[in-house]
């Protein structure tokens, strides 16, 4: 049994391995410019959200969060399926 869990161990390090070690080049110039560029986007939906939040009911607001659930998880499940 330890023999079988250590063999399954090893394949998922070696499938989980990712291809380019120094990031996947995920982390250059380019990048970094468009993250400082959507900052304060981000901040400002930050703002806006926390404002939204005082100002809608408490049961509107889960109901609004919870159909935004539902199609945003409808969405990546079509995704999903048209990738197969």
């Amino acid at each position: 049994m330890a023999g079988r869990l250590d063999e399954v161990g090893e394949r998922l390090d070696r499938d989980l391995r990712p291809a380019d070690p120094e990031g996947l080049g995920q982390l250059d110039a380019a990048n970094l410019r468009v993250a400082a560029l959507l900052m304060p986007v981000a901040a400002a939906a930050v703002l806006a959200g926390v404002r939204l939040v005082r100002i809608l009911p408490e049961k509107l607001f889960f109901r609004l969060v919870v159909w935004a659930l539902l199609a945003i998880s409808l969405k990546l499940i079509a995704d999903g399926w048209r990738a197969l």
